[in-house]
């Protein structure tokens, strides 16, 4: 289940993440292009950072479990 939400959350960051790239490329003098890569850099960071706190929140449960 854990793993599941995970997933969502990391689709929900990639997506907000390359609509606020089209719509900062619309208000700025800057192309789509290098918004758009931006965007998937920051989406990037943060789908690793969601990962590597899942990976620490199965262990914490795992670890929690063999002390009950």
């Amino acid at each position: 289940m854990r793993l599941i939400i995970t997933i969502i959350v990391g689709i929900v960051i990639t997506l907000s993440s390359l609509s606020f790239a089209l719509i900062y490329s619309s208000f700025t003098q800057m192309d789509e292009g290098s918004t758009t890569f931006l965007a998937c850099i920051v989406a990037g960071i943060s789908n690793l950072s969601l990962y590597a706190n899942y990976e620490v929140g199965k262990k914490r449960a795992k670890r929690n479990h063999q002390i009950n």
